[in-house]
């Protein structure tokens, strides 16, 4: 049950809902004008998420990141829906995928995950180059078919460093719920990747 809004919060909220869909309508009326605004508003926003996935990446990646996220934006503005979200939430959904396409484009998506802290149980063979390259595939393909929230929790946990009071925070989820997931998504991990023939 959603607690009760007073007065100031309800106008403030429908005065954000106001100002979302002015942008959007500028956005596909006037682009350059809406998104010129748009980078306004949420530019150092953007960087932030770009900065704290791409982390070891150079300032370009970093860049093309926060370039890329206002064109997606855009491109796919028909596609926002005030009633599932604010724009804000938009952006933050657009920028971390293209943080994580550009960090997948890297080839750093999987070799930057320490198998060892993930403590699976078994020991993945990282270091002859072609068990790399083939292990590094497996583990990239078993983790992009975990379901949500799974994926999500297991990504934010091992790939972003994020602890779990804060993992549960942003999914809105108790945190004991994260930990049991985490132990039942290190489980599945395992047995899909010895399925898939990793080379220990």
């Amino acid at each position: 049950m959603k607690p009760m809004l007073s007065n100031n919060e309800k106008t403030r909220e429908r005065r954000k809902v106001m100002e979302d869909r002015e942008l959007v309508e500028l956005i596909k009326a006037s682009p350059e004008e809406g998104l010129n605004q748009a980078m306004l508003l949420y530019a150092p926003f953007v960087k932030g998420i770009a900065i704290r996935i791409l982390s070891y990446r150079e300032e370009r990646d970093v860049q093309e990141c926060l370039s890329n996220v206002f064109i997606r934006l855009w491109r796919y503005i028909d596609n926002f829906d005030e009633v599932k979200g604010s724009l804000k939430t938009y952006i933050v959904t657009i920028s971390r995928n293209e943080a994580l396409r550009i960090l997948k484009k890297s080839n750093k998506y999987i070799e930057d995950v320490s198998l060892e802290e993930v403590s699976l149980g078994i020991e993945v063979d990282m270091t002859n180059e072609v068990a790399r390259d083939i292990n590094k595939d497996i583990v990239e393909k078993v983790i992009d078919e975990l379901g949500e929230p799974d994926r999500q929790i297991f990504i934010k946990r091992y790939f972003w460093a994020e602890r779990v009071k804060q993992i549960a925070i942003e999914l809105q989820l108790e945190e004991k719920f994260i930990e049991n997931r985490l132990y039942l998504v290190k489980k599945k991990l395992k047995n899909k990747l010895l399925e898939r023939g990793i080379i220990l």
